[in-house]
């Protein structure tokens, strides 16, 4: 049986790297795997749904202020990771609502899935590097630090 890793386990067996882009690339695997356990055990929706928001909360108030900075404030190239977890936050809740219909949660759930996918691509594909090119070696350690410790 594989081992389950949680966020906070993430964050915990992270404590030591300064690297913050390891630890959310981390998270998102992790999210990816409660997605797939989701989708064949709705019984585990409620997990996931509580993951991904505690996930979205913890970027906005780690990660999201320091790209503001970096990249022309909330107007700047933020702006479309904050949708992104706008229409996140509503695809959970169409999914929520359709959870005892099965083909129309099921539907809404690979709605969800690619929304999630397409985001997390973002961040891992240019997000992420993009910062890291870009952060000294301070700013990514007290984002690191920033990452473990929010909720």
């Amino acid at each position: 049986m594989p081992r389950r890793r949680t966020a906070a386990k993430v964050r915990s067996a992270g404590a030591g790297r300064s690297d913050p882009f390891e630890l959310l690339v981390a998270e998102h695997d992790l999210l990816r795997d409660s997605l797939r356990r989701a989708r064949r055990d709705r019984g585990t929706l409620e997990a996931f749904e509580r993951a991904v928001r505690a996930h979205i909360e913890r970027e906005t108030r780690s990660l999201y202020p320091l790209c503001e900075q970096l990249f022309g404030g909330p107007e700047g190239a933020v702006a479309v990771l904050r949708q992104d977890h706008d229409a996140l936050d509503a695809e959970l809740r169409t999914v929520s609502r359709a959870a005892g219909r099965r083909a129309e949660s099921a539907a809404h759930m690979e709605s969800l899935a690619a929304r999630l996918e397409d985001h997390f691509a973002r961040e891992e594909r240019v997000l992420f590097p993009l910062m890291a090119a870009l952060l000294t070696g301070n700013d990514s350690g007290r984002l690191a630090s920033l990452l473990r410790t929010s909720p």
